[in-house]
């Protein structure tokens, strides 16, 4: 069973320490979003298929980007191996330092309109 705690900012922390698993955390605004996070990890921890998200949450775009390009851009045609680096450069110059986050909270937009030149918006990007 998770442990939820108010912290001194105002926020919920739920802790879940369970044998044969790593101690798993996460902060919310509300008490009950920390209660179904906890349910729903310790469900998947029984289950067997708990997979721990934390490293991907905190890597930014660029990291993912630069990962992408060493690892799988090198199993395709050269054309298409050009093609890749041209838009991840795009890409990690707009987005590089963005959060990588869960589909509720995206911290970076992007604006596509058919014949129209990719328009990025900038949201909470350090």
């Amino acid at each position: 069973m998770a442990t939820i705690v108010k912290t001194p900012s105002g926020t919920w922390k739920a802790l879940i320490r369970k044998t044969g698993w790593p101690p798993t955390a996460k902060t919310f605004r509300t008490k009950r979003d920390a209660e179904d996070w906890s349910r729903r990890t310790e469900d998947e921890m029984v289950r067997g298929v708990y997979i721990q998200r934390g490293p991907a949450e905190r890597m930014t775009v660029e990291a993912a980007l630069k990962r992408y390009l060493r690892e799988v851009t090198p199993t395709k045609r050269e054309s298409t191996q050009v093609g890749e680096h041209k838009k991840a450069l795009a890409l990690t110059r707009h987005l590089g330092k963005c959060p990588r986050r869960s589909k509720f909270e995206p911290p970076c937009r992007l604006n596509i309109e058919p014949g129209v030149e990719a328009d990025f918006e900038r949201v909470g990007c350090g």
